[in-house]
């Protein structure tokens, strides 16, 4: 059984799963096949779930080498660099939109 952190933790993959699975089946049925593919969804939640998971990594990924260049091209290191960004609101907010 799921715990209640899990189930909040990846509500956007099954929204997407039943959003996907919902899609599908207006397609094929109308109204009534929306409703099927909808709750059909949870079978799409593996895949979701992997495609989610190599997003969230291409992103993190992109993120590390934006504050090692943004850091090198300041002349700062990469740690330091990092803590000045974190340092207040407004440098959260910038470094969150980069």
């Amino acid at each position: 059984m799921e715990s209640s952190s899990d189930s909040k933790n990846n509500l956007p993959q099954r929204a997407v799963a039943a959003g996907l699975g919902g899609l599908a089946g207006a397609a094929v049925g109308g109204p009534v096949g929306a409703v099927v593919g909808a709750a059909g969804g949870v079978a799409l939640e593996p895949l979701i779930d992997r495609v989610w998971a190599e997003v969230s990594n291409d992103g993190r990924r992109r993120g590390v080498y934006v504050v090692e260049t943004a850091a090198q091209i300041a002349g700062n290191e990469p740690e330091r660099f990092a803590v000045r960004m974190g340092a207040t609101e407004e440098s959260r907010l910038l470094a969150g939109s980069a």
